[in-house]
């Protein structure tokens, strides 16, 4: 059957769902899935001489291939027949009058639906690959359409066909190991244009979805003016616990592995165990004899001048609280060695860097050289931690400044004189606190992502 065959417009501030009607086929309409339906004008009329197209989004044709092709009779009627499932957009163009909806063809049924031409738009706008670098001569197009367009070498853009509607458009990678194809949602009406994104898309189509809410800062619409293809996952990582599967060490000792082995693995001691987590698995840490660490990190930070740490954290209960505290959830220190390489620290503190209340989120920088973690070198968040729930903690360095991200959101930034991490010998650890919390997915880079990097990798971990 077609599980999805409705086209939700969002039209001055009204939504209106144009839905199919389903009747069950008679004679050779029985080995095939059939659209059959009528196409009208803004009026209602039904409008002959119009071409009806099904394109291929996902499925066993190739993408953008023409699989179903009619012309509307003298009554409007046209039908579409398909000999495979899959996921198909249907278009339709008359004199700067447009139709555009999707559809997932999976069973032997056939439908019957009226497709009312809306005047068409003209959308403009820039892409960007970072804040300060435009996306030039890209891949930009509503999926299963004829409309299609390239940014220039500034990184304009400009459809000169869009429907009214919402929908997504699909903008794909120059570079492929660099850059994430991605999808941008629109909603555009007669007076105005807006856009939500980006949303991941792997080139097979999301589909028509609710309407994203307004209310919320990363899925609502705003104005369509600029924007970014968001960093490869793989792009300059260096490092990914996953947390999925303890590994054998020496003895009866359990470990925890770097999935792209860049690093050796990590040593867990006490009673940490795995948990199920919404992402797969995660280790739980009750106590301070609760840790995991990575003796040998095989250098992987030495001389870097920019560096990215990203965490799923889970807060049980920040233990005993002490006048002021520091408390590791993931970092490279060396908890009171002789000689001090420190390099990060994503933690939780309470009563020390000018916060008055117990357990925020805070990100530490130092260089490698000795130097101790101090309140200058940090960006702290301000609002306290939220306990027994998933967080997306990012910290990131660009060199010069330092940035701390919850949920996909800006919490806290700082600038440093810090310009060069200097080779250090600590290890990396998973706790070691008298703090009870669940750690997964934990990553690090050598790159510092930006705001655009955040917010996708937030909705990819499950936000939505």
């Amino acid at each position: 059957m077609l599980k999805r065959c409705y086209l939700l417009m969002l039209l001055l501030s009204v939504t209106v769902f144009f839905a199919c009607e389903t009747f069950m086929a008679g004679g050779s309409d029985e080995q095939t899935n059939a659209i059959a339906g009528l196409v009208l004008g803004p009026d209602q009329k039904p409008v002959s001489g119009v071409e009806v197209a099904a394109r291929s989004i996902s499925g066993n044709h190739s993408p953008e291939e023409i699989v179903a092709l009619d012309t509307t009779a003298s009554d409007g009627s046209f039908t579409l027949h398909f000999e495979k499932s899959g996921t198909y957009g249907v278009s339709a163009e008359k004199d700067s009058l447009l139709y555009y909806f999707v559809l997932d063809v999976t069973e032997q049924d056939t439908f019957r639906l009226n497709a009312v031409l809306r005047p068409q738009n003209t959308l403009s706008g820039t892409l960007y690959l970072r804040e300060d670098s435009v996306a030039a001569f890209v891949e930009m197009r509503i999926p299963g359409s004829p409309w299609k367009t390239k940014t220039d070498a500034s990184g304009n853009f400009e459809f000169e066909k869009v429907p009214e509607g919402q929908f997504e458009v699909f903008v794909i990678s120059p570079d492929y190991q660099r850059f994430t194809s991605v999808s941008y949602w629109l909603s555009v009406s007669e007076k105005d244009a807006l856009s939500s994104g980006p949303f991941e898309n792997h080139e097979n189509f999301i589909g028509n979805r609710d309407s994203l809410p307004a209310s919320s800062p990363l899925l609502g619409y705003s104005s369509l003016s600029n924007w970014f293809l968001p960093l490869s996952s793989e792009y300059a990582l260096v490092g990914w616990w996953a947390m999925d599967v303890f590994g054998a060490g020496a003895g009866n000792t359990k470990t925890i592995s770097d999935s792209r082995s860049h690093t050796d693995p990590g040593l867990v001691y006490g009673d940490a165990f795995l948990e199920k987590s919404p992402q797969g698995k995660a280790l739980v840490l009750k106590k301070a004899s609760d840790f995991a660490v990575v003796e040998n990190d095989r250098g992987v930070l030495d001389s870097a001048t920019v560096f990215t740490v990203e965490a799923w954290v889970y807060v049980d209960s920040l233990g005993s609280v002490v006048d002021y505290y520091r408390k590791n959830i993931v970092g490279k220190l060396g908890f009171g060695s002789e000689i001090d390489g420190d390099i990060f620290t994503l933690a939780v503190i309470g009563n020390t860097c000018g916060i008055k209340q117990e357990g925020v989120f805070a990100f530490f920088l130092a260089d490698g050289t000795g130097m101790d973690f101090t309140c200058q070198n940090a960006a702290v968040d301000s609002r306290p931690l939220k306990t027994k729930e998933w967080i997306y903690l990012v910290g990131t360095w660009d060199g010069s400044e330092l940035r701390l991200y919850r949920n996909g959101v800006l919490a806290a930034k700082t600038s440093t004189a810090i310009r060069v991490l200097a080779p250090s010998s600590e290890p990396l650890f998973f706790g070691k606190e008298d703090l009870s919390l669940k750690i997964d997915n934990v990553r690090w880079s050598r790159v510092a992502l930006d705001s655009t990097d955040v917010i996708f990798r937030y909705r990819q971990g499950g936000s939505l």
